[in-house]
């Protein structure tokens, strides 16, 4: 629950100051698709949502809702149903769409690291080496074949 003496205009600022510009959206500027997850609850606009870049960043946002007792809801690849993603009204989500990177592929072991905002079907593609597997990969469907891996929706 947000401080008794929270003000939800000079929170937003505080925020604006530790993000780069266009990684706050508020108001009418938050996409539909932040409104509610995959689990089928009535849909709820937060506070903002803001797009950190850096791990920095998100420490910074996590601060200041801390201080001031606002709710954070982060946002992956939205792909979940369990209401885990659901916005709080007065809260804000923390949308990892910018954590989109695949950060190591270990074809022996048929293992890929991804960042929390690569979604399905981001058509990624990565040269591993001579191979031809398929696996699934948390939620991913992986193909490696022709020295190429290819990240698709299940």
């Amino acid at each position: 629950m947000p401080t008794a003496d929270f003000s939800p205009d000079a929170f937003l600022e505080s925020l604006r100051a530790v993000l780069p510009p266009g990684a706050l959206l508020a108001g009418g500027d938050i996409p539909e698709r932040h409104h509610q997850d995959w689990s089928g609850a009535g849909p709820v606009v937060p506070l903002a949502v803001v797009r950190p870049g850096s791990t920095e960043q998100i420490a910074a946002v996590l601060r200041l809702c801390n201080a001031h007792g606002v709710p954070v809801v982060p946002h992956g690849g939205l792909t979940g149903l369990a209401g885990a993603a659901q916005p709080i009204a007065g809260g804000i989500v923390l949308s990892l769409s910018r954590f989109n990177r695949i950060e190591a592929i270990d074809p022996a072991a048929s293992t890929v690291t991804v960042q929390a905002g690569v979604r399905r079907g981001g058509g990624k593609r990565i040269v591993v080496g001579k191979s031809a597997r398929i696996r699934q990969v948390v939620g991913f469907h992986a193909v490696v074949t022709d020295d190429q891996l290819r990240i698709a929706a299940q």
